[in-house]
């Protein structure tokens, strides 16, 4: 997971993806305890199903082989 720093008072830009040959499920606040509980999906690879716009839980977060997402603290 990668998050970009982000001004005082805007949005948090996260970067996740899973780079192996089998689905995973990660807990994206072991990474960042700043995180809130819901981030929405920006852009997806083309390989995901997930609908961009959705809101997705930071914990328990699947992730497809191959699956990468940029997800938005807005």
């Amino acid at each position: 997971m990668r998050q970009f720093s982000s001004l005082s008072g805007s949005p948090s830009i996260v970067f996740v993806a899973n780079l192996g040959s089998k689905g995973i499920t990660v807990d994206l606040d072991q990474f960042d305890k700043t995180l809130p509980t819901h981030l929405t999906l920006k852009i997806r690879s083309i390989s995901s199903t997930k609908a961009e716009g959705s809101l997705f839980e930071t914990k328990g977060l699947s992730l497809a082989a191959g699956e990468a997402l940029v997800m938005s603290t807005d």
